[in-house]
């Protein structure tokens, strides 16, 4: 591809088209993530050195298991510890740094047994007398953070109980974490309630209560109604500072220092090497989801490396094609003009790529900025990579990146692709 060509990927002209033709984003449905603009750049992870396990350690295994449970399928994880002296632990619930492993074994015997290895992994008797051999794969494994790590990103975990129109109750409950490039995280929690169709039915009455805790406090609701009466009460309380604060990662362990003034450890590491679902609070956690995702062709996978860039591409491409698209959360605006935040965020991301940006060729328009550049040393192959980035009324911004190895590989997506660019500029 020439130097004209790729100033003029294909994606540029689509991209103008949608915009201009769908007019502006809606600024209420703005949805800040994060607090700065700064933020908006990649977090370098990369560079971190690396998490080593202690001596009498050999592995954490992420091991799951799936079934019904009142009437709902739902996936359990837990992680077992396997020792270098081959003794085997399961459910393992702190980083094994603060694991009593004397204790346990006086205290808590049916966890213990053995495991051996083989060419393909593990396999593992809990307890040593048990008849059959569980089998892991390395790719079972529970990976670690690096030393320092930084994440950026929203996490939910959610489970329900019943059916809520045949049963004669049901719960939604719902866990929430949101942890920031600068340190900083939040976490919430909420529960829904209510009696079944067949309570109802039967009785006349239903039965609803729900209650949130989250970093601006607690409340909770509950009502009620029967006989043609209705009743409710709600309460909150709280200032939310036990609900926030600053983390570090390092290894397995993360730790939470709360605006309460509390400190808190946790078990935390990557089940099957996948970035998107880390394991936190005895759970496989999900990465929550944009409007944007709905709108992706059905053939896109998200991937996240190792500086939380987090991105879609599809999954059928021939060796030597690539295609990446990422988009940011809604970004709020520092004391800069939003073009030189722009800018600041290209220049990161153009120099994580091994890219220095000495050659502003901008195109600006009052609602729309963008960029391209040829990145002649990206691994494994030069990349085209195009920015775009709007704001959103007068308080946030965002971006939107693409990668491509050549224009035929873009070119083959770009109407599928059309839906998420008008979604993107618009909001709808």
């Amino acid at each position: 591809m020439s130097s004209t060509a790729y100033r003029n990927i294909a994606i540029a002209a689509l991209v103008l088209l949608v915009y201009f033709s769908w007019g502006d984003s809606d600024e209420e449905n703005a949805l800040p993530f994060q607090e700065s603009g700064a933020q908006a750049g990649p977090v370098n992870n990369a560079e971190l050195p690396m998490y080593e396990l202690p001596d009498a350690y050999e592995a954490l295994i992420c091991e799951s298991t799936s079934g019904m449970v009142a009437s709902n399928y739902r996936v359990d994880y837990k992680i077992l510890l396997l020792m270098e002296d081959g003794s085997a632990y399961e459910s393992l619930e702190e980083p094994p740094e603060d694991f009593d492993v004397e204790a346990s074994r006086e205290e808590q015997p049916a966890r213990w047994g053995i495991w051996e290895s083989d060419d393909n992994g593990y396999r593992v008797k809990i307890p040593d007398d048990e008849n059959k051999w569980r089998t892991f794969s390395k790719s079972d494994r529970l990976v670690p953070a690096r030393e320092g790590e930084r994440l950026h990103r929203r996490l939910y975990h959610m489970v329900a109980y019943g059916m809520a129109g045949i049963s004669m109750s049901s719960t939604v409950n719902t866990r929430r974490w949101t942890f920031r490039g600068d340190g900083r995280f939040t976490k919430g929690r909420s529960s829904l309630a209510g009696s079944g169709g067949a309570y109802s039915a039967m009785t006349g009455t239903s039965v609803y209560a729900q209650s949130s805790s989250d970093a601006s406090g607690d409340q909770s609701l509950a009502a009620g109604s029967g006989s043609g009466v209705f009743t409710s009460s709600q309460k909150k309380g709280g200032d939310g500072s036990k609900n926030r604060g600053e983390y570090q990662l390092s290894g397995y362990t993360l730790t939470l220092d709360f605006d309460n003034g509390e400190q808190e450890q946790k078990l935390f590491g990557f089940c099957y090497n996948d970035r998107t679902s880390p394991y936190l609070d005895g759970d496989v956690f999900w990465m929550d989801e944009s409007d944007l995702e709905e709108d992706l062709p059905r053939d896109f996978e998200m991937v996240m490396n190792i500086n939380e860039d987090r991105f879609y591409e599809p999954k059928n491409l021939e060796e030597d094609e690539l295609l990446r698209l990422a988009f940011s959360d809604s970004l709020r605006r520092n004391n800069h003009s939003f073009t030189q935040q722009f800018e600041d965020y290209v220049r990161a991301d153009l120099t994580s790529l091994g890219e220095e940006l000495d050659d502003e060729e901008w195109k600006l328009d009052k609602r729309v900025a963008i960029f391209t550049a040829l990145v002649e040393d990206a691994d494994p192959m030069p990349l085209y990579v195009s920015y775009l980035a709007v704001p959103e009324g007068e308080k946030y911004w965002k971006y939107l990146r693409i990668l491509t190895s050549d224009d035929d590989v873009l070119s083959r997506y770009n109407n599928k692709l059309t839906p998420v660019m008008k979604r993107f500029f618009t909001g709808k």
